[in-house]
């Protein structure tokens, strides 16, 4: 293998390193966002447990 030859790999496996890096950062972004998400619909879904009450309250 030619020094030339070896450089270039080195620096590919930089390149590799980085964009797993940046996929690592990227999915533990998307896990704190799935989180949130499913925080809210719970949420949601208290709120419209609510107002399914009030409506029922509001019919009698």
């Amino acid at each position: 293998m030619k020094k030339n030859d070896s450089d270039e790999l080195i620096i590919a496996n930089r390149e590799i390193v980085l964009q797993s890096e940046e996929i690592e950062s990227r999915a533990a972004e998307l896990v704190i966002a799935n989180k949130e998400l499913l925080f809210q619909n719970e949420e949601k879904e208290n709120r419209a447990a609510e107002l399914i009450i009030a409506n029922k309250e509001l019919a009698f």
